[in-house]
């Protein structure tokens, strides 16, 4: 089969270094290949000058708050007379977020104990460490809950294009969403429209007080507008509605390297009814659309994805089953996937616009692409297949 490869980036630009996982991702991808169909190849392209960074709390964590740690924290990694190492190389993020049931991880970042501590037998944080601190303290608030705010949605990338939030973590629902368009109106104000929420058939959703969070490498912060605010809002089973007009205008927000989701105040399902959520067609989705989606979970979406995005992406959706061969685990992804198609219009589902090239209508949110006509058409048409028996 054809290798991934970067698509060239422009000169002067510093290519990211080639992850010792992409051998795990090639590796996947040959025995998908051996299963007798080899799903098209995947090519990143370079959409701007900035990285997407990597901005889920761990990931935050391990690049800039652990060197902190590990400097100014080294003797919690040694036996102090009887108390045993608190922090252990390799282990560090587990050993924080887990001490005393998330003792350290406080709705209000400056009230966590990391922060509060200060001097002791060992130094106190410098003004620039506790920043760093609290940045990270903040997505993880945002991303966990807490301080009369749900767990964030999953974030993505502030770019012009199509969005798909699934709501599956707040709902337990597969097939409910929130879905919208962005486009950029001017430097670093954005509009945000069609912004709907669609409830899944085992049960409405009440949704209250919906914000927005903007994530940077400095942390998670509510945007600023606040413009939801009055939105409380009830959804059927198994129907959309806006949520609030709509459409919603931010400003000022940071460059495109940055990341959003959405936070409620209330998230929750009512009216809740027994139904069959299985795939209707899964011999269609499996193997032409599950081997395409192995290749994305090879290299991203999967949580022993080669792209240091990985915990990103697999937070957006973990695919990690299309690598499998069991049946109720690909059975999920296929009914995990069935919220992403567009059942009017299957060819401009949020599936196929995201591996789509932005010069023949795709969007440009998505790192990865499908550059091969031919092969780009062959996926469409399955997930069109697949889609068609799915109504």
């Amino acid at each position: 089969m054809s290798p991934i490869v970067p698509t060239p980036r422009p000169p002067g630009r510093a290519a990211r270094a080639v992850p010792s996982g992409l051998a795990y991702a090639l590796l996947a991808l040959a025995s998908l290949a051996g299963a007798g169909c080899p799903p098209p190849p995947l090519e990143e392209q370079v959409t701007t000058d900035l990285e997407d960074q990597p901005l889920d709390p761990q990931t935050l964590f391990e690049t800039r708050v652990k060197p902190e740690v590990s400097a100014s924290c080294s003797c919690h990694y040694t036996q102090q007379i009887t108390i045993a190492p608190f922090l252990g190389m390799g282990s560090e993020y587990s050993a924080i977020t887990g001490y005393g049931s998330g003792k350290f991880l406080t709705p209000v970042p400056d009230e966590s104990l990391l922060l509060l501590k200060g001097a002791h037998t060992g130094p106190a944080f410098s003004s620039d460490q506790a920043a760093t601190v609290r940045g990270w303290l903040s997505a993880e608030a945002a991303t966990r809950g807490g301080n009369m705010s749900s767990p964030t949605t999953p974030t993505v990338p502030l770019r012009v294009g199509d969005f798909f939030m699934s709501l599956q973590a707040l709902t337990q629902d597969p097939l409910a969403s929130i879905t919208f368009q962005l486009a950029q109106v001017a430097g670093t104000t954005y509009r945000i429209s069609n912004l709907k929420v669609t409830a899944g058939p085992a049960g409405g959703i009440q949704l209250k007080h919906p914000r927005f969070i903007i994530f940077t490498a400095a942390g998670a912060t509510p945007e600023a507008s606040d413009g939801l605010s009055t939105v409380d809002l009830t959804v059927a089973a198994g129907t959309s509605a806006p949520l609030g007009s709509g459409s919603l205008l931010l400003t000022d927000l940071p460059a495109t390297s940055a990341r959003i989701a959405l936070a409620f105040q209330v998230i929750t399902v009512v009216n809740p009814m027994p139904v069959d959520l299985a795939c209707k067609n899964l011999a269609a989705f499996d193997p032409p659309v599950k081997n395409q989606l192995g290749t994305c979970a090879a290299i991203c979406h999967s949580p022993t994805a080669s792209d240091p995005r990985r915990a990103q992406a697999t937070g957006a959706f973990n695919m990690a089953a299309a690598l499998t061969s069991d049946p109720a685990m690909i059975a999920q992804l296929c009914l995990n996937s069935k919220a992403r198609i567009d059942k009017v219009n299957p060819d401009k589902s949020i599936l196929v616009v995201q591996p789509q090239p932005a010069a023949s209508g795709g969007t440009i949110n998505h790192p990865y692409k499908i550059n091969d006509p031919t092969q780009f058409s062959s996926y469409k048409t399955a997930i069109v297949t697949w889609a068609s028996g799915e109504k």
